[in-house]
């Protein structure tokens, strides 16, 4: 589980392979979908506000572009 860099939208990463948004404010969920295909191990914030970064038991490593998902 992590928050952006606003604090306004949590992401997190499951054993089932999904990546799921949430909006805190709204105590909502924005997104949810499949982003890997064995479950997620980790999730960070990139380099910059807009970049999350996953890794996966699947052996992968992926970037996002969180802007896609508010």
């Amino acid at each position: 589980v992590i928050l952006n860099n606003d604090k306004n939208m949590m992401i997190l990463g499951t054993e089932d392979r999904m990546l799921k948004f949430f909006d805190i404010r709204e105590n909502s969920l924005i997104k949810s979908f499949i982003g890997h295909t064995d479950s997620i191990s980790n999730v960070q914030m990139g380099l910059n506000e807009f970049e999350l970064i996953t890794s996966s038991h699947d052996g992968k490593i992926r970037s996002w572009d969180i802007r896609n998902y508010n």
